[in-house]
């Protein structure tokens, strides 16, 4: 501690006391206040001198607060360590490998969310087009599948304005689905004009001003809907959609944004089942966004507990044998393929029938000939398990054309064109009980034209309706007995000419088969009824027109 002498005590009071001085001197005068009635000119004074009485009182003690000490310089402080920045991933760090989340920000739609155009082209190519009705109804379907989409993206707090615009042309090839360089596709843009969108789909976002414009082909017939996507930036991504399956464009849609099927392997599938049994890409149409897909096509960063298990089930599965095992279920060329419900065995295109092959149901119904994309299509075979078999031509997964095909119900052979899985054209049909019917067919009846030949000899030559006898026809009985006329429920019903076996001859009205209303009968032994009958009896003769006096000329 530092000594101070008396030296510097005194300096200390005498600065003390200069302070005190300056403080009191400091002090203004107060100015001078005017009486009323008396001049406010000050009267002159001298000035006085005044002693102070009192000298000022000098500090007998040493500051008790003695003046601050610079302290010695402390050791410099080790800095501290930055804080670890907290991780933003959402995802569990050993979760990260899965191979289920490589779709996650791959391609060249990332993200579905944001300002969204849908372009949808209804495509007409050589071998189906579409007519006004089917192509109001298929818009009709798109704009509640794109609506869905929205109001699920809310749910998960995701911000998706989706809007569809809609194109038509034809193209003067066929579509093909084993088409790797999509040709189908570069002409169908060419004629819209937007061919450059197929090499860069950065065009169809800035012709629309969005975020994302994913392009969707929809053909009028029956087929399986896919899409096809990418790795690279960019490279044409879209979604083939049939009329059959409208619905399927929720399910499509995430894809082409990252999202995977739930189908293959086994116990993919079976973890899927397990914790997200609802999903859409487990059920198609039927299902709705999981927490899972959601993650991949951008709704959520969150990863929800059924995710995580999902991952955590399926996080053993390697990418060479999740490779190995799509490339079986995508197989193309000749090869079996199991499915849920049967195994096939015959020639494939990314795993859909496509070409001879044979299809074996679990419940041991068969199909053997050809396949167009998954449907029957061409010339094959069915055989139910009823023992029910149909030879003949195929169309969109139907009886389409001419074919053989026996009910073993009732024992009916049928051989003729068929529509859309009807007896629908011309055809013979011959019955168990030996009738067989030739002429023309509308939804599996009799409807037209046609000739039945019953077994018991009867024979009729007219117009059937929905499998009745309808309309205008002649009937020739096995005892020789003919009617000609007006048909209605199988019965002459209105007018017509009717022969009976014994010569009688009735020319009239029917009713359910019977002669009511007007109508004559000439009998064989040469007498004549004319008048009314009523359920097949004569009631009352015609009343014979007065004959009016001859006039006599004078």
């Amino acid at each position: 501690m530092r000594k101070y002498s008396v030296k510097r005590v005194f300096v200390w009071i005498l600065a003390v006391m200069a302070l005190l001085m300056c403080l009191a001197g400091c002090e203004g005068e107060q100015p001078t206040t005017a009486v009323p009635g008396v001049s406010s000119t000050p009267t002159a004074q001298q000035p006085t001198t005044t002693n102070p009485t009192t000298k000022p009182t000098v500090p007998t003690t040493v500051p008790t607060t003695a003046p601050t000490v610079p302290t010695e310089p402390s050791q410099p402080t080790v800095p501290t360590q930055p804080t670890v920045p907290e991780d933003p991933n959402p995802i569990p760090e050993e979760l990260r490998s899965n191979v289920y989340l490589r779709g996650k920000d791959a391609g060249y739609c990332e993200a579905m969310t944001g300002k969204m155009m849908v372009c949808v082209i209804f495509l007409d190519d050589t071998i189906s087009a579409w007519d006004d009705t089917a192509r109001e109804n298929a818009v009709a379907t798109i704009d509640k599948e794109i609506a869905s989409l929205e109001k699920e993206a809310a749910a998960y707090g995701a911000e998706l304005d989706a809007e569809v615009t809609y194109y038509s042309t034809k193209i003067n090839l066929k579509f093909d689905q084993s088409d790797k360089k999509r040709t189908w596709a570069y002409a169908a843009l060419k004629n819209i004009g937007f061919a450059d969108a197929f090499y860069n789909q950065d065009l169809l976002e800035s012709h629309y001003r969005v975020d994302n414009a994913p392009v969707v082909f929809v053909l009028n017939r029956e087929g399986r809907a896919y899409a096809s996507t990418s790795t690279g930036k960019s490279t044409f991504e879209n979604v083939v959609l049939y009329s059959s399956e409208l619905n399927a464009l929720r399910h499509e849609m995430c894809h082409v944004f990252g999202a995977v099927d739930f189908y293959v392997p086994k116990e993919t599938e079976e973890a899927a089942e397990t914790y997200l049994s609802k999903s859409l890409m487990l059920l198609g149409a039927k299902g709705e966004v999981d927490e899972f897909t959601a993650l991949l096509i951008g709704w959520t960063e969150t990863v929800g507990p059924d995710a995580e298990a999902f991952l955590r089930a399926t996080n053993h599965i390697t990418q060479e044998y999740l490779q190995e095992q799509l490339a079986a279920d995508q197989l193309t060329g000749y090869g079996t393929k199991e499915f849920d419900n049967g195994t096939y065995t015959g020639y494939m295109v990314s795993g859909v029938p496509h070409g001879e092959g044979t299809y074996t149901w679990n419940s041991g119904q068969t199909y053997t000939g050809n396949w167009e994309n998954g449907q029957y299509s061409g010339q094959g075979t069915m055989t139910w398990p009823s023992g029910n078999t149909y030879t003949g031509a195929w169309k969109d997964g139907k009886q389409n054309g001419y074919g053989e095909m026996y009910t073993a119900r009732n024992g009916q052979l049928y051989k003729g064109e068929f529509l859309n899985g009807q007896r629908s054209g011309q055809g013979t049909c011959t019955y168990s009980n030996g009738d067989v019917y030739t002429g023309q067919w509308k939804n599996g009846n009799p409807n037209g034209y046609g000739e039945m030949t019953y077994a018991n000899g009867d024979v009729y030559k007219g117009n059937f309706s929905a499998g009745s006898i309808k309309g205008q026809g002649t009937m020739v009985w096995a005892d020789g007995s003919t009617y000609t006329g007006n048909w209605k429920s199988g019965m002459q019903d209105g007018e017509g000419e009717m022969t009976y076996a014994n010569g009688d001859r009735y020319v009239g009205e029917f009713l359910r088969g019977k002669r009511h209303g007007q109508g004559i009968c000439y009998y064989a032994d040469g007498t004549v009824a004319e008048g009314t009958w009523e359920n097949d009896q004569f009631v009352s003769a015609s009343e014979e027109p007065e004959t009016p006096d001859e006039e006599i000329p004078v």
